[in-house]
């Protein structure tokens, strides 16, 4: 990985236990390890169906599995204190 910006993990926006988070910008490039070690962790996700979401708790985080089958053109929508933030609608298809 070249042209990666590494800072300190914002734990409001991430449920992992990793001190640090790597940002990637337009010009980051990654390329393939051939040699790849075998001791490298995986990740491990716990899917639940996405009709169940509902019945979580507040602020639960879940892991979902889907098929995006529509995906709507990026819009504008203005907050309540003024900000103009980018919004795109996804319909997601499932089998629950």
């Amino acid at each position: 990985i070249s042209r990666g910006m590494l800072k300190m993990a914002n734990k409001k926006y991430s449920t992992l236990n990793s001190t640090y988070e790597m940002a990637l910008g337009n010009d980051a490039m990654v390329q393939l390890c051939a040699d790849e070690p075998k001791s490298m962790p995986s990740v491990r996700y716990s899917f639940v169906p996405i009709a169940s979401i509902a019945d979580k708790p507040t602020n639960s985080v879940v892991d979902v599995i889907g098929v995006a089958t529509e995906i709507s053109p990026v819009t504008t929508v203005n907050t309540k204190s003024g900000r103009e933030l980018a919004k795109r609608t996804a319909k997601i298809s499932h089998d629950s």
